[in-house]
C-alpha cells in the first residue's frame, strides 16, 4: 500500500510538472510575481478555517469534557493533525486522526475510545455540511452556467457517494465503534451536533472569501456565486482523489478546468494552483513546528 501511495505521488508530481510546462513557467510566473504584498492575506485568512473547525470539533464530543474545554490546546492538536495528514502519503490523507486522538488523551485526559469517537462524529459534520455547502454552490449558479449533463450527474453521484460515505460512519457509530456513549450523541446531543455542522460549513465558506481574495489579487473577475462554486467544486475534487496524497497534480487540474468554466486562462488558473499550494505548505510547516513544540507546553490534564 505504501509502494502505491508513493508512485500515486510521483504520477501527481508528475502531471503537476508537466501542467506548469505546457501552461509556460514565464506565464504563470508573470501573474504571480507583481503581486507582492496582496500576497499576505492568503495566509491570514486560512486560520480562520481552523478556528470554525475546532468549534465545530468541541461540539462533537460524545460525552462533554468536564469543566471549560480549552480551546487553544485543541486548536493545537487539530492543527498538528490536519497537517499530518498532508504529509503522510500512506495514511489516506487520514495519518494524523490517530495523532490527534492521542494528543487529546495525553493532554487533555481523554479517553482514546471517546476521542475517536469525536473524530468520527466531526468526519461525519464535515461531509454533511460539505454536501450542504456544494448544494449552495449549484443551486446559486445553476442557471448561470450552461454546463453538460454529464457534468451534473458526476456532481449528484459525488453528492450520494458522499452522503453514503457520512451514513457508513454514522452506523458505524451507533453499533458502538471507539465509544459506547457515541451511540446516542445524535439523540441526546443532536443540537450539539447541529452547531457542529454549522461551524465547518462557516469553515467551508473561509475557502470563498479565499477564492475571492486570489481571483482580485490576480487580477480576475469572479463573483461571490462563482468562487463559491469554484470552491466547493476544487473541495469535490479534493475528496473525490483522497487516495493521490494532497491530491497533488489533481487539484491543480482541478483549478484549470473549473476556472475555464469562467473564461479563466491556463496561465492565471495555474496561478490560483500554486498560490494554494503554497498556502498549505506554509501551513504544514506551522503545523509541524508546533508538534515539535508541544513537548515544551504542559499538558492541561496531569497524567500523575
Amino acid at each position: 500500500m505504501r509502494i502505491l501511495k508513493i508512485l500515486l505521488l510521483g504520477a501527481g508530481l508528475y502531471v503537476l510538472v508537466q501542467m506548469v510546462l505546457s501552461t509556460g513557467p514565464k506565464a504563470v510566473a508573470a501573474h504571480l510575481i507583481p503581486l507582492g504584498w496582496k500576497v499576505l492575506p492568503l495566509f491570514l485568512i486560512y486560520p480562520f478555517a481552523y478556528y470554525f473547525n475546532t468549534i465545530g470539533w468541541m461540539r462533537s464530543f460524545p460525552c462533554p469534557l468536564p469543566g471549560r474545554l480549552p480551546f487553544w490546546e485543541i486548536f493545537r492538536i487539530r492543527l498538528i493533525g490536519e497537517n499530518l495528514n498532508v504529509v503522510t502519503p500512506w495514511a489516506a490523507s487520514v495519518g494524523g486522526e490517530p495523532v490527534k486522538a492521542h494528543l487529546l488523551h495525553e493532554r487533555l485526559g481523554v479517553p482514546l475510545g471517546e476521542g475517536y469517537a469525536s473524530i468520527l462524529i466531526v468526519h461525519i459534520s464535515y461531509f454533511t455540511s460539505l454536501n450542504a455547502f456544494i448544494i449552495g454552490a449549484v443551486a446559486l449558479t445553476y442557471r448561470e452556467l450552461s454546463m453538460p449533463a454529464l457534468f451534473w450527474r458526476c456532481l449528484l453521484v459525488f453528492l450520494i457517494a458522499l452522503g453514503a460515505v457520512t451514513l457508513g460512519l454514522l452506523r458505524a457509530l451507533k453499533a458502538g465503534l471507539f465509544d459506547k456513549s457515541a451511540r446516542v450523541y445524535f439523540s441526546d446531543h443532536a443540537r450539539r451536533f447541529l452547531e457542529g455542522a454549522l461551524f465547518n460549513f462557516f469553515a467551508w465558506c473561509v475557502g470563498i472569501a479565499e477564492i475571492w481574495w486570489l481571483a482580485y489579487a490576480l487580477g480576475v473577475n469572479l463573483s461571490f456565486t462563482e468562487a463559491w462554486l469554484v470552491e466547493a467544486l476544487i473541495q469535490t475534487v479534493r475528496i473525490a482523489t483522497f487516495f493521490i496524497p494532497s491530491s497533488l497534480g489533481a487539484q491543480e487540474l482541478g483549478f484549470v478546468g473549473i476556472l475555464g468554466i469562467f473564461s479563466v486562462g491556463a496561465p492565471a488558473a495555474m496561478a490560483f494552483a500554486v498560490l494554494r499550494r503554497v498556502r498549505e505548505i506554509f501551513w504544514v510547516a506551522v503545523g509541524l513546528a508546533v508538534w515539535a513544540l508541544l513537548g515544551k507546553v504542559p499538558p492541561v490534564h496531569d497524567p500523575a
